[in-house]
């Protein structure tokens, strides 16, 4: 277990080192003439601009691996401190150990990626490729990566090893060194649950306090004050970085700290119920009496798996919600559009409408009924509102009085396109006072209104007609949206069909109308989603780390707890009824904190993306429930599943070992490592 850690920075220091390429490398055939060819990613400036976070992340990781081996140690190094050793030199050799260790094998990780990337590369051409030499950018990518993972070593081993010889484990307080380790809950805080009328063990966190206060100055800043971000001096940079800081950093930690707290404190009083006329040798009584009791690093390995969870689940839900709304929009741009007056389509934007400003005249009402009758088409009647030239809104444009053209906005129903695909324009957020696909404001005569446009993508510009005619007054049917009635309902795949439209449009009398094609200029990709496959590739990794915390903490408890282990076997108690309550336990663990990341996930993901929307509030939940319906639910849950699972057994392979053990060896065992 004391060896998790280096083992975790050597793995992810060969996966970087393998990205980052080979520092011995020439040109190839595929390769621009006189350029090196390295086709591996730019690792030194994501390296440079994400260091901050990245060693947060490394560090959270190193720091809870060490923590959960010097946690084994707690009475040793009270001892020491007893013999009159200080904390600072105890800390101080922790550290430069572990992180001279985690150094070397950095190092080596490194080279192993490189050389593994190097002979891959030889693998595929044969060569190195001719006129080779020394890629700096490599070995500046290398030494950022090292620079990384060594600091991200030392500030989690220096936490790790200030809190395992911190309090309660003081000079003479060696019998007290574990003392916070098997507490339980009391009202005044923690308590000895070997001795219940000891004085409870406070622990006071300030940090969360700080770290709240400082979120809320600077967003607050810079909020009441939006005129510093248009200064070119130094104090918009500073803010900037605050600003970064506080959302990238402070509130990230601040969710997984409240998180983190609230599932451990789920877990014990889970175990507290499960108590309840538990028989005190049996599996029941003994994973309810082990998840009662407040042991070191549960609230880390209940943090770890509830962001693993949590990122997964907002993730997909942003990803699945926004690749439905491009499909959508895609499925929904119509094959042509008939109408009085011409409607400027993608690539016309820029121009200016060719019609007076305000409604456009109706139709020709034989042409409508002439459309509508042919059962070979689908037509969508709706109106076209012709907007005048204006000065764009200050929060948009690009420089003071930057000015936007006229354009054609097609006004109609949120439900009116309701069947062509799998979902409405609602799913666009398409209300009173939203306009997709542009941030104009709509000017006709004296007539200005300001409207919300949401960061999705739509077929058109387009607005809500009932809420159009409020404001500029009635309109007629200006216009027909044209779709192949064979193509229906369609997705963002169906094939457009254009010879088949222009042979049944020539057989209408349509001379006197204009006539413009959306769907043949329309082209763009959906974008991808999370699925089963891509959780897998992505998240598994990343859950079994944190699955890896979790058996952590397992072995770091169950190594605390020799003494009474040894005791219950010796009393009869069999080795199958200790395995299967390690197993209850580490499975409650990972339980609790997937399913608090499953709902913080769902929480984060739904609001980011309702944040993205517009309209007022109705909209926006009801497009909540559109977001949940493309969420990986089963994947998720799978997910979630086999860690739980895996957790359980290899928390039960644990204790195989030492139940190899008679109760006597394991007595004698606790006493050499001090643990009571």
């Amino acid at each position: 277990m004391k060896h998790l850690s280096t083992l975790a920075i050597g793995v992810v220091a060969a996966l970087l080192g393998w990205v980052t390429g080979p520092i011995w490398v020439g040109q190839t055939p595929l390769a621009d003439p006189g350029n090196m060819y390295n086709p591996y990613i730019p690792v030194f400036p994501i390296m440079l601009f994400y260091a901050p976070i990245l060693i947060a992340l490394g560090a959270a990781v190193i720091g809870t691996l060490d923590a959960a081996h010097l946690a084994t140690r707690r009475s040793e190094l009270a001892a020491l401190r007893a013999l009159g050793r200080t904390r600072g030199g105890l800390v101080r050799a922790e550290v430069l150990r572990r992180t001279g260790l985690h150094a070397a094998v950095s190092v080596g990780g490194l080279v192993l990626g490189s050389l593994a990337a190097l002979l891959l590369r030889v693998a595929a051409y044969g060569s190195v490729g001719h006129d080779a030499a020394v890629d700096w950018g490599a070995v500046f990518s290398l030494g950022a990566v090292l620079v990384v993972l060594v600091a991200s070593s030392a500030l989690g081993t220096l936490a790790a090893a200030l809190w395992a010889t911190g309090s309660p484990a003081g000079v003479g307080a060696g019998a007290r060194a574990t003392a916070a380790d098997d507490a339980v809950p009391s009202r005044g805080g923690l308590q000895s649950a070997s001795d219940p009328e000891a004085a409870p063990v406070r622990r006071r966190r300030r940090w969360p306090w700080w770290t709240a206060g400082g979120l809320v100055l600077f967003v607050g800043i810079g909020f009441a004050f939006p005129f510093l971000a248009s200064d070119g001096g130094v104090v918009p940079i500073l803010l900037a970085i605050a600003l970064s800081l506080a959302l990238y950093l402070a509130l990230p930690a601040l969710l997984v700290w409240g998180g983190a707290s609230l599932g451990s404190r789920t877990v014990s009083a889970l175990g507290r119920m499960a108590a309840r006329r538990a028989d005190p040798g049996t599996t029941r009584g003994l994973a309810s009496d082990a998840l009662a009791r407040r042991v070191p690093l549960r609230t880390a390995a209940v943090g770890a798996i509830g962001l693993v969870i949590a990122v997964a689940s907002g993730t997909s839900i942003v990803l699945n919600s926004n690749a439905a709304r491009n499909e959508l929009s895609r499925a929904l741009i119509p094959d042509a559009v008939v109408s009085s007056v011409p409607v400027l389509v993608d690539g016309d934007y820029l121009g200016e409408p060719d019609a007076p400003p305000g409604w456009a005249p109706a139709l020709d009402a034989e042409v409508v009924a002439a459309l509508q009758a042919d059962d070979r088409l689908v037509v969508v009647p709706v109106a076209v509102l012709v907007t005048e030239r204006t000065e764009i809104p200050s929060e948009y444009a690009s420089f003071p009085g930057e000015m936007q053209p006229g354009q054609t906005v097609i006004a109609l129903t949120p439900e009116a396109l309701h069947g062509l695909a799998d979902a409405s324009l609602r799913a666009m957020y398409l209300a009173d006072g939203v306009q997709l696909a542009s941030t104009q404001t709509l000017v006709v005569g004296d007539t200005s209104v300001a409207t919300d446009t949401p960061s999705v993508a739509s077929p058109f510009v387009t607005i809500s007609r009932p809420w159009a005619e409020d404001v500029f007054g009635d309109a007629a049917d200006s216009a027909l949206l044209v779709y192949v009635a064979d193509t229906l309902p369609r997705s963002a795949e169906t094939p457009l069909q254009y010879r088949e439209l222009d042979a049944i449009l020539a057989e209408h009398d349509l001379e006197d109308e204009h006539l413009t094609w959306p769907a043949r200029y329309e082209s763009y990709d959906v974008g991808s989603r999370a699925d089963a496959a891509s959780l897998l590739l992505i998240a598994g990794p990343f859950m079994l780390g944190a699955v890896g915390i979790v058996l952590a903490l397992t072995a770091a408890t169950q190594r605390l707890r020799a003494r009474e282990h040894a005791t219950l076997a010796a009393l009869g108690v069999r080795a199958g009824t200790l395995r299967a309550a390690a197993a209850l336990e580490a499975g409650t663990v990972t339980a609790v904190g997937s399913v608090l990341g499953l709902a913080a996930g769902v929480v984060l993901g739904t609001s980011f993306s309702a944040l993205n929307g517009a309209g007022g509030l109705g909209i926006r939940l009801w497009n909540v429930g559109f977001d949940l319906s493309q969420t990986p639910w089963v994947a998720l849950v799978t997910l979630v599943l086999a860690a739980t699972a895996i957790a359980a057994g290899l928390a039960a392979l644990l204790r195989v070992r030492v139940d190899a053990r008679t109760p006597a060896e394991q007595l004698r065992q606790a006493d050499k490592e001090g643990v009571r």
